[in-house]
């Protein structure tokens, strides 16, 4: 493990090629001076030794990183310490009020926190992210080829694997950062720590590993934190406090708690410790792979792209990267658009709770207004719920909806052809703290096959079976049909099977040439999240019989279930889900004439499939009947 900075430490700059090696001082933006026996030096580095060669025998200690670049260059950042300490005059501060007005790039090309943190400007990161804490607890996650998706996108994809930090969630790098930070009489003070649940499992768990009293923590959480969380701050025995209905509220009431108990706050969304924390995870990205083209990371308050921005900027130029928020999360792109902090006044998307934040970091602010040639783009809900299916079918890992912004922005911009073919593609999996009972909305809509239409057809025998002859082949995957006395036409809704949306508009096509009038709801979030449950109510036929059948999950199935139909039976209702099991459960409704008992039975007996006759069940009579 490097040994940390001291209070005195210099950067430098060491760049190797074939033709000469040069080493020069490093002040952000600029090498401000050139050093002697650069070859010398770098033979030093590389072979990690810290007895370095003259002129720099006063230094006493060497830290250093090494990045390779295509195999023909080799770029290394380092700093050496000085034996001797240096006085410098403090300059005073004003604490950041975050105010829209007063944060801007114009105003402030320097960076602090609501602490009075020691200013810093971008180039500083650099040091701060090759020497943080966060390597003393975070591990170097593993970078794997997403071989499933790549061959399907027809690009070199590979996952950054946030997700297997101990609290599943990288915001474990900035909570240990913030905790290892604190000074020894800091320590003996209340602290409050307010975040997502992500960030706020971190803290608790940096104070275990430090042997910190857990009596001295108070942790705040917004109301729409998830149960699998606050199921984990159970474990520990420090206070936690539901506050507020995101994260900028709780930060607050944090704030306000921090004052009255005379301790420290601890926040997730403020100051430049998130970015050189979050950082660390650029540093070992390129470490761990060569050769990358494009990086896309999931955006909240910013931070994570900051950080990967800065290092990126300084080490890599030529990798673009690419945020990713989710839709109603946008604090950031809006504050960047108009150049100013905002908040936002409309309700955040609680889905993506990871992500939730009103206002983004002041810091991760100022970088990303000076390299506006990275982008962030949106992406919708069920986009997000798409890449979490895509990463199971990768890595068998279930990402909550923040952890699988990345993969949702690399996938929408592939399917536009926005990103080159050369080179590689990364996507860091933020977090995987899913909400277990979410699953169930997540695997309604995480089909990017799947496409959901209405269907208008005559209510007369035959028409259903006509109906499908246009769908057939493609599969079908639920259906909700009711009979209606009081019109002329039915109403259906469906689903079905189609490879890309213009084949699905291919298939709606042919029904509407068919005569029966279809309207694609792909996008139609109404419909989706509400009415396709809400399909259907009263008005059976006198001699309706209602049969409960289990179909194979197969595309023969259901045409040959209709196939058998005899001429006198008419369909009264229909409702089928394909739920992924080896057998679908169908809820068919019959119109069957009292003097076709006998041939409606044959019909049961032929058909082969297993069934139970629901007629008499009493949730039937009271909203079906």
């Amino acid at each position: 493990m490097s040994p940390p900075l001291t209070t005195s430490h210099t950067t430098f700059f060491l760049r190797i090629t074939k033709k000469q090696t040069s080493c020069m001082e490093w002040s952000g933006r600029s090498n401000v001076r050139r050093l002697s026996h650069p070859r010398q030096l770098a033979a030093r580095v590389v072979q990690g030794t810290n007895c370095l060669p003259p002129p720099f025998a006063e230094y006493a200690s060497l830290l250093f990183d090494v990045v390779f670049l295509g195999g023909k260059k080799l770029v290394v950042f380092f700093t050496i310490s000085s034996k001797k300490k240096k006085k410098k005059k403090k300059k005073k501060m004003s604490k950041d009020k975050r105010s829209a007005e007063e944060i801007t790039p114009q105003k402030r090309k320097r960076v602090s926190n609501y602490e009075g943190e020691s200013s810093i400007v971008e180039g500083d990161y650099l040091a701060r992210m090759l020497t943080s804490k966060a390597q003393d607890m975070a591990k170097v996650t593993d970078v794997g080829k997403a071989i499933v998706t790549s061959e399907k996108l027809g690009l070199d994809v590979y996952y950054k694997r946030e997700d297997t930090q101990v609290t599943f969630s990288h915001h474990l790098r900035t909570a240990f950062s913030l905790v290892a930070g604190l000074s020894a009489e800091e320590r003996t003070r209340p602290i409050v720590a307010a975040g997502i649940g992500n960030f706020v499992q971190g803290i608790a768990v940096s104070f275990k590993h430090l042997n910190i009293p857990m009596d001295s923590l108070t942790l705040v959480i917004p109301q729409t934190a998830a149960g699998i969380q606050l199921t984990r701050l159970k474990e520990f025995t420090c206070k936690t406090v539901i506050h507020g209905a995101d994260v900028f509220e709780a930060e607050a009431e944090a704030r306000k708690l921090a004052s009255q108990q005379q301790g420290k706050t601890l926040q997730m969304t403020v100051g430049g410790t998130a970015i050189e924390s979050q950082g660390t995870i650029a540093v070992e990205l390129l470490r761990q792979l060569a050769d990358i083209k494009t990086i896309y990371v999931g955006v909240g308050s910013g931070a994570l792209l900051a950080s990967v921005v800065s290092y990126v900027s300084q080490i890599h130029p030529d990798i673009t990267v690419v945020g990713v928020e989710a839709t109603g999360n946008n604090s950031l792109s809006r504050s960047l658009s108009q150049g100013k902090l905002l908040t936002i006044d409309t309700p955040l998307n609680h889905f993506v709770e990871g992500t939730a934040t009103p206002i983004a970091n002041n810091c991760a602010f100022d970088i990303l207004s000076e390299h506006k040639q990275h982008r962030i783009i949106t992406v919708t809900d069920d986009e997000v719920c798409a890449a979490i299916k895509t990463v199971f079918n990768d890595t068998r890992a279930i990402l909550e909806p923040a952890g699988a912004l990345a993969v949702a922005g690399l996938k929408q911009e592939a399917s536009k052809n926005m990103i080159s073919k050369q080179g590689k593609v990364v996507a860091i999996l933020g977090s995987a703290n899913m909400e277990f009972n979410t699953l169930r909305s997540i695997a309604e809509r995480c089909e990017e096959t799947e496409h959901l239409v209405t269907v208008s057809l005559p209510e007369e025998k035959g028409s259903f079976k006509q109906m499908y002859s246009h769908i057939y082949p493609s599969q079908v995957t639920e259906f909700s049909y009711r009979f209606n006395d009081s019109n002329e036409r039915a109403i259906v809704f469906m689903s079905f099977q189609a490879p890309t949306k213009k084949d699905a508009e291919d298939l709606v096509g042919r029904l509407n040439k068919g005569g029966f009038r279809t309207n694609l709801l792909t996008d139609n979030e109404m419909a989706k999240s509400h009415a396709r449950y809400l399909v259907g109510g009263r008005g059976a036929p006198r001699d309706e019989r209602l049969i409960r059948f289990s179909f194979p999950e197969n595309t023969e199935a259901l045409s040959v279930f209709l196939s058998s139909l005899p001429e006198f039976i008419n369909i009264t209702l229909f409702h089928y889900r394909n739920h992924g099991a080896d057998f679908g459960k169908v809820l068919v409704g019959f119109d069957v004439p009292i003097d076709q008992e006998l041939g409606f039975q044959q019909f049961l007996t032929n058909v082969n499939h297993e069934h139970i006759e629901e007629t008499t069940n009493a949730v039937y009579r009271l909203f079906l009947r």
